[in-house]
């Protein structure tokens, strides 16, 4: 008897709107008959099963993705527009008839801005936007350490401020048309604006700047924004989200402002005299060991001596040239050369990555499928991109508010070889999804070798689980993980049967049942 593929009824109308439930055909009961002799449909109901969430475990070749796209295509008849698919295909092979597939790698001039600030007074805003940001680090890759993550966040919050994101007021988190600015740089190529305060014109001017009549900022060339030009930033015109980019450019620009700008030749005479009173003590000593006098010790003096003088008239000139009062707080806040030189160059890493682009991926916006490819990137970034995604896709279902009904689903988040996914951590954006995203609208399915890759958290939630044939190695986890008989494990036929397990509102939890699958 051949089972038919999957089919969809409309069970009820909810204020006037037809929602449709997903009927799904799984395969054929093995030990159950109907009143007709005949075996019983195993399907998974989106009206009665808890939740959407989904967990198909199985050795490789035994058909897990011939079963995810069996899913998908069966949840496909349901709704078109209502239901969007993302898919995070890490091999490129989980295709589907109509979807929209877009590959991201390094070289790619799309991704998606990680510092985008969400304008909702209740859900968005600079310090929660900030703070995504550094849990999303460290989280994915390498942790900050306190005094990285302090500096980070001050840069951050001072990149935001220069782009007129206020902290503190929510009317700023929006760009209004009136705020954009378009700016004609033909014939100005080469050049870099920066934002003088008019008090400040004069000093400009002797440093080297020059006015733009026609655009009304002070400018230098290319290559010239350094030394005591550095206590001025570049210049932005209008209001735009700032980048990944910009928070690089940004950190550069505080490293050579506060610490090899304004006062780069004081400290480098600082680190003459250093090294001219290091050299005197060390020749004095190895003369002391030979019991005589050095014999050019007053040569080295008059050279420390010389030295010192240049370091205390460089300070006292970089003393002088404090215009703003701002250049011993904005030392003190960003603590040392070494710490804001890690941030810049965590920040620059994860720019070189490639996902973190101000361009929109082009995705057809009609599809109710898209697959990203992110087999092109390795593992780590892969990590980064999937947490960040994640992350956005839930946060906008959680502002989005709670479905008209608990068992209406928005969208779908698939992801194979999940396992280079999950930590047992509560936080991990995965389990939060588990836990959290039902009454969101979220349906997470999730594909492995082994169910013992998985967090209890997810397990404990999923509301579907099918279990292909596993390698032996993972039969005895597998059994004590979900309660399941170790011959039932042994007895799998790959492509024939299964083992599946759905929990299902207001119905005692069964136990795992051995099924002849739909082909």
């Amino acid at each position: 008897m051949k089972t038919p593929v999957s089919y969809i009824e409309i069970q009820y109308i909810f204020h006037g709107v037809k929602i449709m439930t997903i009927r799904i055909p799984l395969g054929l009961d093995n030990y159950v008959l109907t009143q007709e002799n005949k075996e019983r449909q195993v399907v998974w109901d989106s009206e009665s099963a808890i939740n959407g969430h989904m967990l198909i475990a199985g050795d490789s070749g035994t058909g897990k993705t011939h079963r995810l796209r069996r899913l998908i295509e069966a949840m496909l008849r349901n709704g078109g527009s209502q239901v969007r698919f993302h898919i995070f295909d890490i091999h490129g092979d989980i295709t589907i008839s109509n979807e929209s597939v877009v590959k991201f790698s390094e070289t790619t001039d799309y991704g998606f801005n990680p510092l985008a600030i969400n304008p909702d007074p209740d859900f968005g805003g600079v310090r929660k936007q900030i703070q995504r940001f550094i849990t999303g680090i460290n989280k994915t890759s390498r942790k900050l350490g306190p005094r990285q993550e302090a500096v980070l966040r001050y840069l951050l919050s001072d990149l935001y401020k220069a782009h007129k994101f206020m902290e503190d007021d929510p009317s700023t988190w929006c760009i209004r048309p009136e705020d954009v600015q378009a700016v004609s740089m033909v014939g100005k190529e080469g050049r870099i604006y920066l934002d003088v305060a008019f008090e400040e014109k004069d000093l400009a001017k002797s440093l080297g700047c020059q006015w733009d009549t026609e655009l009304k900022a002070w400018w230098i060339h290319q290559g010239q924004h350094v030394g005591q030009l550095c206590q001025w930033p570049e210049k932005i015109w209008g209001k735009y989200q700032p980048t990944l980019l910009d928070a690089v450019r940004f950190a550069r620009r505080k490293l050579e402002a506060i610490f090899i700008g304004a006062n780069s030749v004081a400290v480098n005479y600082l680190s003459d005299v250093n090294s001219k009173a290091s050299a005197y003590h060390r020749k004095v000593a190895e003369a002391l060991r030979r019991g005589h006098e050095p014999e050019d010790k007053d040569k080295l003096l008059e050279q420390l001596a010389t030295a010192q003088e240049k370091a205390i008239s460089a300070y006292s000139q970089y003393l002088k040239s404090i215009q703003n009062g701002r250049e011993m707080a904005e030392v003190l806040r960003y603590d040392s050369v070494e710490v804001l030189k890690s941030v810049y160059e965590r920040l620059e890493n994860l720019r070189a990555i490639g996902i973190f682009r101000s361009a929109v991926p082009p995705f057809d916006p009609n599809a109710a499928v898209w697959r990203y490819d992110i087999k092109y990137l390795a593992p780590d970034e892969r990590l980064l991109f999937v947490f960040f995604k994640l992350e956005d896709l839930f946060n906008k279902a959680v502002q989005r508010g709670v479905v008209s009904n608990d068992n209406k689903i928005r969208d779908v988040i698939l992801i194979d070889e999940a396992h280079n996914f999950f930590t047992d951590d509560e936080d991990n954006i995965l389990n939060r999804i588990a836990k959290e995203a039902r009454k969101f609208g979220i349906a997470l399915i999730c594909a492995s070798q082994s169910p013992t890759h998985f967090s209890s958290d997810f397990l404990t939630n999923v509301a579907l689980k099918i279990m292909l044939p596993l390698d032996l190695t993972y039969w005895e986890g597998t059994a004590r993980k979900l309660n399941i008989e170790k011959d039932q494990l042994k007895n799998l036929i790959p492509r024939e049967t299964a083992l599946v397990h759905i929990k299902e509102s207001g119905r005692k939890s069964s136990k795992f049942r051995t099924i002849k699958l739909s082909q």
